[in-house]
């Protein structure tokens, strides 16, 4: 879902967007990176030539058979590809050469595919997509944790790091630890249009989320510290909320809650009570910016 929402939000498209905490402030690629690593192919149009290539590097796993996100299968002219986030869905494609013939719906459970496509959104099967400087800067700081004595747990952990990466570029935690990587980082407020409104659910029970999530990050970096896997702190993983209180300067955002509540130990600008009625409630599922 995450990256469905980027596509929607840089391509202008309206949309309400629910997000908890930790899915609006976890760093990503800034939009412009992000978005150069979509790629759309389009029926009766000749597709890259290194395509195969191409998907690899955007971190998709080549099987024989597609069963989750994130992989591709080829058989002969056809090429089955299951991308996360995509508008698209699971896709079964046939190609004559290189030209795009078909593009059908691909249902994973039973490999049928079915109707007709016009084009097909391929996002990267990871957020993070290892670049070139990406990937130095996760193996210099590696290396970095070797230097550690031999005997402390820091040392073995990079050491059996540094083995699987050289192998396949990942290793237990890398999507973490890629973000940290970065050299540039962005969070869902950076992909906002100019003329987004935002409205914070109860002030002060998103003020104590936030003491909550802090003390969550602390803990994470104790355990990380203790097991040696250290590589990034969580400030280099998560924004803060200083564009919140910006965005409530500049009139750009607001506040609902059940009473008057002060935004971040400050009084409102304003205040307008709304009539409402209690609602039966919903005990459902919807999908969330997780």
């Amino acid at each position: 879902e995450r990256q469905r929402v980027f596509y929607q939000l840089l391509q202008g498209e309206a949309c309400v967007v629910i997000s908890p905490l930790m899915g609006a402030l976890q760093y990503t690629l800034p939009p412009e990176e992000w978005l150069d690593q979509v790629m759309i192919l389009k029926k009766n149009q000749e597709a890259p030539t290194d395509l195969k290539q191409r998907l690899v590097a955007m971190g998709y796993e080549p099987v024989t058979q597609v069963v989750k996100l994130g992989q591709f299968a080829t058989r002969g002219g056809i090429l089955d590809l299951a991308s996360p986030g995509s508008p698209s869905g699971p896709v079964r494609l046939e190609f004559f050469g290189d030209t795009l013939e078909t593009i059908r719906p691909l249902d994973i459970l039973n490999q049928r595919s079915s109707g007709n496509l016009e084009d097909v959104y391929v996002f990267p099967a990871h957020e993070i997509v290892l670049k070139d400087e990406t990937r130095y800067n996760l193996r210099q700081a590696l290396k970095l944790k070797l230097k550690d004595d031999p005997a402390s747990a820091s040392y073995r952990w990079a050491h059996d790091a540094l083995e699987l990466f050289n192998q396949n570029f990942q290793f237990p935690g890398w999507e973490w630890n890629a973000v940290g990587a970065l050299e540039k980082r962005a969070c869902l407020f950076d992909y906002l249009p100019k003329e987004t409104r935002i409205f914070l659910m109860e002030p002060l029970a998103f003020e104590r989320k936030w003491d909550d999530f802090q003390g969550v990050l602390a803990g994470c970096n104790k355990q990380a510290r203790e097991d040696g896997s250290d590589l990034f702190g969580s400030e280099d993983l998560f924004s803060d909320i200083k564009f919140l209180k910006k965005a409530l300067e500049k009139g750009q955002a607001a506040s609902l809650a059940q009473i008057n509540q002060d935004l971040f130990q400050k009084p409102p600008n304003f205040s307008f009570s709304v009539p409402g009625r209690s609602l039966a409630p919903y005990y459902g599922k919807f999908a969330t910016f997780t």
